[in-house]
């Protein structure tokens, strides 16, 4: 490959916008889930992972769960990503609260949700 197309691909690269989307993290055993929405899902998904692991993750009922089933009994799970977030017209934070409420009514009934009482983007 050119050294020049080579270094247009890589800018490129690193210029495109995150994958904003909504995402949860499931109890495999229980079937209870943290939901969440993001500019950056694999990013937000990547926190989450790490803070369970260190043992600091802000959600206590998460925390316990996890303590109590381990690491193997979670699944990280992009549910979906919007497309044309790059576009100036885009209201991001708008899109993503919608889409997060349409999974949340889809996807949990509230008994069965690690972030039931709070404000979703607390996460």
């Amino acid at each position: 490959m050119h050294p020049e197309r080579r270094r247009a691909l890589k800018r490129a690269w690193r210029e495109r916008p995150p994958p904003a989307g909504v995402y949860r993290v499931r109890d495999t055993v229980t079937g209870e889930a943290l939901f969440g929405r993001s500019p950056d899902v694999p990013a937000a998904l990547n926190r989450h992972r790490f803070m369970l692991r260190a043992g600091v993750h802000p959600n206590a009922p998460l925390l316990a769960a996890w303590r109590l089933h381990g690491g193997d009994a979670f699944a990280f799970e992009t549910l979906e990503l919007l497309e044309g977030t790059d576009a100036p017209d885009c209201d991001l934070e708008g899109e993503l609260a919608i889409l997060e409420a349409l999974w949340l009514d889809r996807l949990g009934p509230l008994d069965q949700v690690f972030n039931a009482g709070e404000h979703p983007s607390s996460r």
